[in-house]
């Protein structure tokens, strides 16, 4: 069964795309700046986030740096801009809205209105950069959230922002490898 999202519980995010998950690249994991990869299942905590509620919306931050996902503000609008990670400010370009679509999530930036998209010229790839781009109705946009070391489930408050398509019971993910 889930857990309802709290500061403690830290989530693989994974792409339903090709079952990757996102990723701090080791190499610069406390590092301002350093891009949002995917990559195959690790058990490592560049691979965790904690999902904070932040008013209506939503902060992710990673467990290896405590720092915020972020677009970069010289690119916010733009599609194929490529997610990083920054010290957490009180800026939009650092809140997400969380999307229930069937059993996966549809990750939406507050400051463009834009999906979380793993390019498709690199759906296979491990080290393929995060990116925004408009939103659409592809698997690249679609993301499972739970902790594959524990099991635990994202499971959204009912007075949080979240709203699942209409007529369906909110999504509760089983422990799936990536």
């Amino acid at each position: 069964m889930g857990s309802l999202v709290t500061n403690s519980q830290y989530y693989n995010i994974i792409s339903k795309s090709n079952n990757k998950c996102l990723d701090i690249p080791s190499e610069n994991m406390d590092k301002n700046g350093a891009k949002l990869q995917q990559w195959d299942y690790g058990n490592v905590d560049n691979q965790l986030f904690r999902i904070i509620p932040d008013g209506e919306n939503y902060r992710i931050i990673a467990k290896c740096s405590n720092k915020c996902l972020d677009i970069p503000s010289e690119y916010m609008e733009k599609n194929g801009a490529k997610l990083q990670q920054w010290d957490c400010n009180d800026v939009d370009n650092q809140r997400f809205k969380i999307v229930a679509e069937g059993e996966y999530y549809r990750i939406i930036a507050i400051c463009s209105n834009k999906c979380l998209d793993i390019p498709l010229e690199n759906i296979e790839r491990n080290g393929a950069r995060v990116q925004q781009w408009d939103c659409n109705d592809v698997d690249n946009q679609l993301f499972k959230i739970v902790n594959l070391s524990n099991g635990v489930s994202l499971k959204l408050a009912s007075n949080l922002p979240i709203v699942p398509p209409s007529g369906k019971k909110k999504p509760v993910f089983d422990k799936r490898g990536c």
